[in-house]
């Protein structure tokens, strides 16, 4: 998860960091080298890619999380507790009092339901996971609710495992925007969709400062992020597709971190001691449905 990579500069998935004294960005700034190719938009709900969930995960906060090093266990994020029902029909979950979204605007419940809301509503890509639990465009609104400010209820139209639901909440499609902002700049029944496909309207850590796709992504730390002021003031994410390249801007220190990058440069550059290689395990959730 790329959110832990901006806020600690820890590395995952197969990254190279420079040495500090190797960087030419200023200390208070990251470069990532990255593939930036076939974004389109970083709207959650529109998510269609690896890579841009590591980059909206940093834009959005879920309800619930998985740390890097713990993947079995769900931990708290803008829920600070949840339960379920004794009959397996209903999660509710208390949200924390204390996050804000980029706009200033405090996030809650209805910020939270509207946002599951409009995932499902949209129908793209980032809604597969929620509407294998039974969720339509017809029935969500009555199902996902909220109960008052900081209280969200999960009304399950089918009996399913209510732990695949709540790992399904933790994946970055399930990001939750700014209602009040993201309605602002609705356009023709939208949702905010476009306008959401180059900006940002999150509680995460970082807002987006700029993006142009197959090029750049730049974003700006938010000071008052409720987990905490961001490690890095700036985070630039540059798009360097090709190994080869992204291995020499490595070793110049045009580039901190690189991702993507292929097993023969990897090899090379596990030879310089002025680099450090990180693997850590990904999740991925897999369906299995046989059939009778």
């Amino acid at each position: 998860m790329l959110k832990q990579l901006l806020t600690t500069i820890a590395m995952t998935g197969a990254l190279m960091a420079a040495q500090p004294s190797l960087a030419a960005s200023p200390p208070n700034m990251l470069v990532i080298g990255t593939n930036l190719t076939g974004i389109r938009t970083l709207d959650p709900a529109q998510n269609n890619a690896r890579t841009v969930s590591e980059l909206i995960s940093n834009l959005y906060d879920n309800l619930v999380q998985l740390s890097p090093d713990d993947l079995k266990t769900l931990k708290p994020m803008l829920a600070t507790q949840w339960s379920v029902s004794e009959d397996g029909k209903i999660i509710t979950l208390t949200l924390r009092d204390d996050a804000l979204f980029q706009s200033g605007n405090k996030v809650t419940a209805e910020d939270a339901a509207w946002s599951i809301q409009r995932v499902i509503k949209m129908g793209q890509v980032g809604s597969t996971d929620v509407a294998l639990w039974g969720f339509t465009p017809e029935n969500v609104e009555k199902l996902v609710r909220a109960k008052d400010e900081q209280t969200l209820e999960i009304e399950l139209p089918q009996a399913v495992n209510t732990d695949l639901v709540l790992y399904s909440l933790a994946g970055s499609s399930l990001g939750i925007v700014d209602k009040k902002t993201v309605l602002s700049h609705e356009a023709n029944g939208d949702f905010g969709g476009a306008w959401l496909s180059a900006n940002s309207a999150g509680s995460g850590p970082f807002s987006l400062a700029q993006w142009r796709p197959n090029d750049v992504a730049i974003f700006n730390a938010q000071p008052k992020y409720w987990g905490g002021k961001p490690a890095m003031a700036r985070v630039v994410a540059r798009h360097i597709p090709e190994s080869g390249n992204l291995r020499l801007q490595l070793e110049a220190g045009d580039v901190d971190v690189g991702q993507y990058v292929a097993s023969g440069d990897l090899d090379a550059l596990s030879t310089n001691k002025d680099m450090v290689i990180d693997n850590v395990p990904g999740r991925r959730l897999l369906l299995i449905s046989p059939s009778n």
